[in-house]
């Protein structure tokens, strides 16, 4: 029986990979904290898009929602 969950690749390096890079954008916003190299302003804009990038990853890999329909992702 053929259905829409089956369809997606289940590989681990996919997970893997997605992990390495919310840690790797978990490192950049520590960096960014720590070092303060922008203006209050500056930082809260892009740490907000690290953090909207970070979610938008964790909700299509591991949250499974890459593979639906439109209307169901931006629920």
């Amino acid at each position: 029986m053929h259905t829409a969950v089956a369809t997606h690749d289940d590989s681990k390096s996919q997970y893997f990979w997605v992990w390495g890079v919310l840690l790797l954008l978990t490192a950049v916003e520590v960096v960014l904290a720590y070092r303060q190299v922008f203006q209050p302003l500056q930082m809260l804009e892009a740490l907000l898009i690290l953090s909207i990038i970070k979610s938008a990853l964790i909700i299509g890999y591991f949250m499974h929602l890459k593979y639906e329909i439109a209307a169901m992702k931006w629920s």
